[in-house]
């Protein structure tokens, strides 16, 4: 039997290839959401504790880390007090690819 997973950089294994697209903010999950629709293997994410709620930022690292995720859109507002720069900084390490976009 062979197992038909995703190899990453890290050296980790997904058994999904997922885009994630990741609200920074609860107000762009509408947008994250529009993002997806209808488009296969991508997946939105939204934290709904707000602007600026810095306990979230782990949890969304963790999230966007995950082997079975295979790159990241970080959807921003451009005004919320967890600015998607660092989030990028921090995902990016796992070489997996990253990007933003600030809709407002």
């Amino acid at each position: 039997m062979e197992f038909q997973g995703f190899a990453r950089p890290n050296d980790l294994v997904g058994v999904r290839n997922t885009i994630l697209v990741m609200a920074t903010a609860d107000c762009a999950e509408p947008a994250a959401r529009m993002m997806t629709r209808g488009i296969k293997g991508t997946v939105s994410l939204t934290q709904y504790q707000g602007c600026i709620d810095m306990e979230t930022v782990p949890t969304l690292i963790g999230v966007a880390k995950n082997p079975n995720i295979s790159a990241i859109l970080l959807v921003s507002m451009g005004c919320e007090g967890i600015q998607p720069e660092p989030l990028m900084e921090e995902i990016s390490k796992s070489s997996k690819p990253v990007e933003v976009v600030k809709i407002q």
